[in-house]
């Protein structure tokens, strides 16, 4: 469910879609053998996250506390986020059938429509729509805000956020990253990896007593993000060094930078446009990668590069598609 205009943070909107795009084009070249210069771009995740829980808590906390029940509120978060999901599991059923190497693509496609995960053999817990895992962890980090956090007082949802993000600096010192959560080998380091970033998310929520209010250094709030996913390769640190700065400071920096300003109009827009395109983005890119990679493989060499670009597009103008049409909105539900 939409949270309610009054709460909307229109720079975060617009990162939000920033942020999408550079996760398609970190997934795109790896499947052509090629790399990207956003080998970092995972960490969109962590600032999803954040963002989750930092957009949720104005806009859900107070009915969660009055009359909206936990049952309740996590059928409407399903409701809204499963249609444009759905297509992107469809998408990636078919992309099963192009390629021909998954006999268990019927059991996989019923099992990833119902946001489960298939942890047999290795790679993807979900192995239609790769982006999906971090769904079905919002999902469950959903379920303990209405089922827990809410009850909580500041303190001790910060205490909460830091006891996990406490078992994330150990996790990113295990795994040498941040990269953990979406496949059989690591599975389990996506509880701490979305505890840590919600929870994070929920506390920065209920510091935002007021509307944004500051316009004139727009620009420069909105630079943390994408020079975080962008540069910090660069930076003389390790993997596991650059990915707990960006997880633990300059992501939740990025994200409050972003929480405070106002915007232009004309910007506003813009970033209104992003965020509506952002999820359909996330949800369908994965297989349509993996269709696109499939056929231009069997172009002329000289021709590739060309078709890798429209496939880009492509997958841009079905993302558009999808945040214009219903299933953006999601499923309706009756009142309860």
């Amino acid at each position: 469910m939409t949270p309610p205009k009054s709460h909307r943070l229109p720079l975060l909107d617009g990162l939000r879609g920033v942020a999408a795009i550079m996760v398609m084009l970190h997934h795109e070249g790896p499947l052509h053998g090629t790399v990207w210069p956003l080998p970092r771009a995972y960490l969109a995740v962590d600032f999803f996250f954040i963002l989750s829980g930092l957009v949720l808590t104005p806009a859900f906390e107070p009915r969660l506390r009055a009359e909206l029940s936990p049952a309740r509120f996590l059928i409407q978060r399903f409701a809204r986020l499963w249609p444009v999901l759905a297509v992107g599991v469809l998408i990636g059923g078919a992309a099963a059938l192009l390629r021909g190497e998954d006999h268990l693509w019927p059991l996989i496609l019923l099992a990833s429509l119902l946001l489960l995960p298939f942890p047999l053999g290795r790679g993807g817990l979900y192995r239609l729509d790769g982006p999906q895992w971090s769904i079905g962890y919002e999902l469950l980090a959903n379920a303990l805000h209405a089922g827990l956090l809410v009850r909580l007082s500041d303190r001790a949802v910060l205490g909460f956020a830091l006891a996990a993000g406490a078992i994330m600096a150990w996790q990113i010192a295990h795994f040498g990253g941040a990269a953990m959560g979406d496949t059989t080998a690591n599975w389990w380091g996506g509880f701490a990896r979305v505890g840590w970033a919600y929870a994070l998310g929920v506390w920065l929520g209920r510091q935002l007593k007021a509307a944004p209010t500051t316009g004139r250094w727009w620009l420069l709030a909105a630079l943390p993000l994408p020079l975080t996913l962008g540069l910090l390769p660069f930076l003389p640190l390790t993997r596991g060094w650059g990915d707990a700065l960006a997880v633990f400071v300059l992501l939740p920096l990025a994200l409050w930078l972003g929480a405070r300003v106002a915007l232009p109009a004309m910007a506003a827009r813009c970033c209104g446009w992003l965020g509506a395109l952002s999820y359909p983005l996330y949800a369908i890119h994965g297989p349509l990668l993996v269709i696109g990679a499939h056929l231009t493989r069997h172009l002329p060499e000289a021709t590739q590069p060309l078709a890798r670009l429209a496939v880009l597009l492509a997958i841009l103008l079905l993302a558009q598609v999808l945040a214009l049409s219903p299933l953006a909105r999601g499923l309706r539900l009756k009142r309860a």
